[in-house]
């Protein structure tokens, strides 16, 4: 097997190991607007708390009426962030918009 492209560059597995597909997400003006005020939120007032743990949080993206984060670090494996930290960023996110649930990636 060797990976490729469209324009003639062939690798062999032991040089390009992992294959990667990138697809764009295109967000509505109105979409963009909520992350960027769910962004600025979680800057403020978690942000900070969970890297003072050694942890941080990634927002993937908005899709429909869910908006998917990922725990990076110390967060990561700790059980308190699939409950009090998601029941907390449910509860900030919410006041931006009642029906977006959040979920853990």
């Amino acid at each position: 097997m060797v990976h490729g492209d469209d324009k003639g560059l062939v690798l062999p597995p032991k040089v390009a190991p992992i294959q990667v597909i990138i697809i764009p997400i295109y967000y509505s003006d109105e979409d963009k607007e909520k992350l960027q005020r769910i962004r600025e939120v979680i800057d403020m007032e978690i942000r900070p708390y969970l890297q003072g743990d050694g942890g941080d949080l990634h927002i993937v993206g908005l899709e429909q009426n869910y908006l998917q984060v990922h725990y990076q670090g110390a967060c990561g494996s700790c059980p308190s962030s699939l409950t009090g930290t998601l029941s907390g960023i449910q509860y900030l996110v919410q006041r931006i918009d009642p029906n977006l649930e959040v979920v853990a990636v």
